[in-house]
């Protein structure tokens, strides 16, 4: 659509803010699938359990292998909506068609070494496995194994890789099996294990059966040396062996973004816990797991902006991760340690599913539409004429002019794709960076109010003081949190969260941690404070070096572009 005839409307100052109306044009969108996300799934629902034999009341329900009665007793509202097992090809085809249905492009099964094997092929750990290669609807659902050689299953010598490979092959060969650069991918939970020779035969093997090889993703870790060609992890907790303590889930979903990291050798494949609360196995009428840390207070918003938040990075880093982009949940089915996905009692409809698919499904890229957007910043944001630092401008420093700061590029952006024109309020906080810990925050909400964005931009960060002490980081996240939360409680807001322009990983992480808390998006602008050419200082002269230190027009695009980018992503 010609955007050629786009005007921009009348421009006003108020107390410091500036308040635009663009009128904007429409744009089609077409969908597209943003990422292959798979979903981790054990099998303790099949077999039989050992515990509790002489109860004739337990073993009347004939339970499950990893049932428990604190399950049963305190936690009931987990059981699946088919019920406690799923050891039957009904269930699995159901279980394929909800998975499906609702943006999961595969399963990862946990498959356990043993060395005999009888007792390998009677393991009923892999009934989910074997029930999903004769399901008829397994067209739908790709899959790939997930090695998990914990205590128990540990592989012993390089032969025990080789054995294991050979049975792996009919896997490999499946039509439906996971692909990474073209090779099966085999994910192995303890790296630790890992064995070169061991690894050097699968991969021999693989060949051998006419396959390209095979892409071996380490959780946690994984030397390349030994063979590893992909990192990820199967999940993150903090307090895992601590005491019996409720926290916020929102502190699980941190742990994870802090390791998504990879490299171009070494490509990571980002992972998320839909929930860790591992109660029901411990003590003695569980597992006789010791207790640790829970995270109760999981919601469907949540995983959905921590699934925002995983597919942002993506995007964000294209050299670090997949080109198929997977994304791994913690978990399809790990009811006994509360990462489930699975319809259960208390969530019959699928609410958690239908999270991952809004996510996954979500189109609109290309046409992010906003009634009002509010943006919260300091000088990159909105600088006031200064001679003392020889600045002339009244919009963020250091664009050459005021339609060429990020803000003014971003509406511009968005005019000639939304069909509906948004007000636009910007306003400069650098005092609540300052003076985090008493800045008044309702004032500041106040003068806000009446406005009612639906988007809100908050770039800030730069101006904080050093974050030197746990304690001044506790109080700047305690402060940060309050205002976003403050921000989104005034109508709901989608909020955006940019990183500092000149990185700092203290900052950037807190500011990371409290989007996501706030149900936000984190938007990690860190690549371009690296990139000189981003600088004022390489387009122009200027006097001071603090105004020639802030993003030039080069800058200011791209903080726009990335903004713009994650805007699109969310379906904005």
């Amino acid at each position: 659509m010609d955007a050629s005839n786009r005007t921009i409307g009348a421009w006003f100052a108020v107390g410091g803010c500036l308040a635009i109306l663009i009128p904007l044009t429409a744009q089609a969108q077409q969908p597209k699938l943003r990422a292959t996300v798979g979903a981790y799934y054990f099998d303790g629902w099949a077999g039989k359990s050992e515990r509790w034999q002489a109860d004739p009341a337990w073993t009347g329900l004939k339970p499950p292998t990893h049932l428990t009665k604190r399950m049963i007793e305190e936690f009931a509202d987990r059981e699946p909506i088919w019920g406690w097992r799923d050891d039957s090809l009904e269930i699995m085809e159901r279980q394929i068609d909800l998975a499906a249905d609702h943006g999961i492009a595969f399963f990862a099964f946990c498959w356990y070494w043993n060395k005999d094997p009888g007792k390998l092929a009677q393991d009923p750990k892999h009934t989910g496995l074997n029930l999903f290669l004769k399901a008829r609807n397994n067209h739908r659902l790709k899959f790939c194994l997930l090695v998990a050689n914990h205590a128990g299953y540990l592989f012993q010598d390089a032969d025990e890789w080789r054995k294991a490979a050979e049975g792996w092959l009919p896997y490999f060969k499946h039509p439906q099996h996971v692909t990474v650069d073209g090779k099966p991918l085999v994910i192995v939970f303890n790296p630790s294990n890992g064995d070169k020779d061991g690894f050097a035969q699968v991969q021999a093997a693989a060949r051998k059966a006419g396959l390209p090889g095979v892409a071996t993703a380490g959780c946690g870790g994984g030397d390349a040396r030994l063979g590893f060609t992909h990192t990820t992890h199967y999940n993150i907790v903090p307090g895992y062996a601590g005491t019996s303590e409720a926290h916020k889930y929102a502190e699980l979903v941190q742990a994870h973004e802090r390791a998504w990291r990879g490299s171009r050798d070494q490509p990571y494949l980002p992972t998320l816990s839909v929930g860790w609360d591992k109660r029901p196995w411990e003590g003695d009428r569980g597992l006789g797991q010791k207790p640790g840390w829970y995270f109760p207070d999981r919601t469907p918003e949540q995983l959905a902006a921590a699934l925002e938040s995983a597919i942002a990075w993506m995007d964000q880093h294209p050299d670090q991760t997949t080109a198929e982009r997977i994304v791994l949940l913690y978990a399809w089915n790990e009811f006994g340690e509360g990462g489930y996905l699975a319809p259960t009692k208390n969530d019959p409809d699928g609410a958690y599913l239908k999270a991952v698919k809004r996510v996954v499904q979500r189109t609109g890229k290309g046409n992010p539409k906003a009634k009002r957007i509010l943006f919260l910043g300091n000088s990159i944001t909105l600088h006031g004429p200064s001679a003392k630092i020889g600045w002339t401008g009244n919009w963020g420093m250091a664009a050459s002019a005021q339609e060429r700061d990020y803000v003014h590029v971003l509406a511009e952006s968005i005019a000639r794709t939304s069909g509906s024109p948004p007000g636009v309020r910007i306003d400069n906080i650098a005092d609540f960076e300052r003076q985090y810990d008493t800045y008044d925050l309702d004032a500041m909400l106040k003068k806000h109010l009446d406005f009612k964005p639906d988007i809100v931009i908050v770039a800030i960060g730069e101006n904080v003081p050093a974050l030197g002490s746990e304690d001044a980081k506790t109080k700047f996240k305690g402060s940060f949190v309050r205002l976003l939360t403050a921000m989104k409680r005034n109508g709901q807001p989608d909020i955006f969260v940019r990183s500092c322009f000149w990185p700092n990983k203290a900052k950037d992480d807190i500011l990371r941690e409290s989007c996501t808390a706030a149900g936000g998006i984190f938007v990690d602008i860190g690549d371009l404070g690296r990139d000189e050419s981003n600088f004022a200082r390489s387009e122009r002269t200027f006097a001071h070096a603090g105004v020639a230190g802030h993003p030039g027009d080069k800058g200011m695009k791209a903080i726009a572009d990335a903004l713009l980018g994650a805007m699109e992503r969310r379906g904005r």
